[in-house]
């Protein structure tokens, strides 16, 4: 009897490496030999099988953006459920205060590389389709679109600390 290890990547555990055991009752030599053969194939697939970090990636998104189009603070926040939601947590224009704590990001899901959920507008509370990914630069790149996303707009929005002039929620 023949037993070694052979720690391969798990995409359900967020790319971290398992170890699982192999046992091999062989009847001769030769077979020996085919053992540890098995065993380098499987160590080379496990270097080569590229591992599934969406669960890391797609929380880059948490955190508090600035929306500079709006001068307004949102907090993105992940949900038990996996889903992403945003709201007004500050705001530089005092006319935008009776804004503060909506949702305005609702039900976003990290797929393919993308963020896709809706954007409900603060005001009209127009409900849109969103599409976000997160540029080179760490900025987020948000379409906001109706139906097809060739008619959207696009807004980019920065990663930042909630500064101490704005106007804020009472947490």
């Amino acid at each position: 009897m023949l037993n070694f290890t052979v720690t391969l990547p798990c995409s359900s555990t967020g790319g971290n490496k398992i170890p699982y055991l192999v046992s091999v009752k062989m009847k001769s030599r030769m077979g020996i030999s085919k053992v540890y053969g098995l065993g380098l194939l499987l160590f080379i697939v496990g270097l080569i099988v590229p591992v599934n970090d969406a669960g890391a990636v797609s929380d880059n998104l948490v955190g508090v953006w600035y929306f500079p189009y709006k001068k307004a603070y949102i907090e993105i926040s992940k949900s038990p459920s996996s889903h992403y939601t945003g709201r007004i947590i500050g705001v530089t224009d005092k006319s935008y205060i009776p804004y503060l704590n909506q949702v305005v990001m609702d039900g976003v899901q990290y797929q393919k590389g993308n963020w896709e959920g809706t954007f409900v507008h603060p005001i009209q509370r127009t409900r849109f389709d969103l599409s976000m990914n997160i540029s080179k630069s760490g900025q987020i790149e948000a379409l906001i679109y109706k139906g097809h996303r060739l008619i959207g707009r696009t807004f980019d929005m920065q990663r930042r600390e909630l500064p101490g002039d704005v106007y804020v929620i009472n947490r």
